[in-house]
């Protein structure tokens, strides 16, 4: 469990934040995945204010991030929101949520779907580290949203000789390694298998011998690492392609700076 930022930025330059950040869209899914289970538990509490949700957490969370949160979702869609509805004012101290049918149906199809991001949260046991997996500054985990906004198609100023490239080169190899040796992979996903294999050498190539784009390496290398990583959960070609996908995402965050 890490909750302070002195324990998550060893440069220090988060250290003026007490609690640990999280992005706003995806933890907002997770946020509609808590109401969710408490709904379907047939919890008493009809609605949720900000510091109820926090509680449904089992790590130390921002009130006010989750407020946001609370707040993105009960305006989605239209004032008065099918996702979340809110009651009361905060005027009044008496603000409160509630999971509406969208917000069912929304939870339901991603739980469907064992490559989603809430399927991934809803099956870890540690849920920390799930939490940066998915709505972390730098997780592995992106919405849609977040896919387009990073959609450049402009090649990448890469040195192959920078730490950070070596680290993300090294574990894409051992990934797909570890993807074209999995019994798991091969006897229940047959179908999924030789698409998935062929996106990631691709990738691979594309990272070792040419100069990718930032959404060619989405496209190639994040997003199969990605299905592979929540589909073999638990498996050492999961655990590979989970620690390949934050290598990348490391890299692909240093040549920002």
């Amino acid at each position: 469990m890490l909750p302070f930022a002195a324990e998550f930025d060893s440069a220090g330059n988060t250290s003026m934040l007490k609690n640990r950040p999280y992005r706003l869209v995806p933890l907002s899914r997770i946020v509609l995945l808590k109401l969710y289970i408490e709904h379907v538990n047939d919890t008493a509490l009809e609605r949720f204010a900000p510091a109820n949700v926090c509680g449904l957490f089992r790590v130390p969370m921002s009130r006010n991030l989750i407020e946001s949160a609370l707040e993105r979702l009960s305006r989605e869609g239209s004032y008065n929101s099918r996702v979340i509805s809110a009651h009361g004012t905060k005027k009044n101290g008496d603000r409160g949520y509630r999971i509406g049918d969208e917000g069912i149906f929304t939870v339901e199809a991603a739980l469907k779907d064992s490559a989603s991001d809430l399927s991934y949260f809803m099956s870890a046991e540690d849920e920390a580290q799930a939490l940066e997996d998915v709505a972390g500054l730098n997780g592995i985990f992106w919405t849609r949203e977040e896919l387009l906004q990073d959609a450049d198609w402009r090649p990448l100023d890469v040195s192959k000789e920078a730490p950070e490239y070596k680290d993300a080169m090294d574990a894409a190899e051992e990934a797909l390694r570890a993807a074209e040796g999995s019994n798991e992979l091969a006897s229940k996903h047959p179908e999924e298998r030789e698409g998935i294999l062929a996106v990631l050498r691709e990738g691979v190539d594309r990272l070792r011998n040419k100069i990718p784009s930032r959404a060619t390496i989405t496209s190639t290398l994040l997003q199969p690492l990605r299905w592979l990583a929540t589909t073999l959960a638990n498996s050492v070609a999961g655990e590979a392609a989970k620690r390949a996908a934050q290598k990348i995402i490391d890299w692909l965050s240093s040549l920002m700076f």
